[in-house]
């Protein structure tokens, strides 16, 4: 490595050179047994939050039926009016787009038949003037 060193020196080279450094980098975050046992702590909270729960809606189930039924119905009905609220919508939306879409086609038509006009009033002037040269 010096005769390296010394070859650049006398060409003129200043650029230095890279020196490996014998530490390894930090690994950052968790290990992957610290990874296996948080996600497994996590399961298993969530698994006893899912039993309790289910427990809890089957007590209170047998222990109250008008309340559900009630809660149901109700929860039925909110349901029902937003279907129908978005069923409207969806509704007002399509007659837009159709509106939308026969303006396009009027737009559309309009412009070829000006174009189709434009271009006859142009075919009769360039047979008109054809004529003229012709008869000279």
């Amino acid at each position: 490595m010096s005769s390296a060193l010394a070859r650049k020196k006398r060409t003129g080279e200043n650029t230095p050179v890279p020196v490996s450094s014998p530490v390894p980098p930090k690994p950052s975050g968790l290990t992957l047994p610290q990874v296996i046992t948080v996600i497994d702590n996590r399961l298993i909270v969530l698994e006893t939050f899912m039993k309790e729960s289910k427990s809890g809606l089957s007590s209170e189930d047998n222990g109250s039926g008008s309340g559900s039924v009630s809660f149901s119905n109700d929860f039925m009905n909110e349901i029902q009016s937003r279907y129908e609220i978005l069923a409207q919508e969806i509704g007002e939306l399509k007659d837009i787009v159709l509106k939308l879409q026969s303006y396009t086609m009027d737009v559309n038509k309009t412009l070829l038949e000006e174009r189709i006009h434009i271009l006859s009033d142009l075919g009769d002037k360039e047979e008109s003037t054809n004529l003229e040269f012709s008869d000279v």
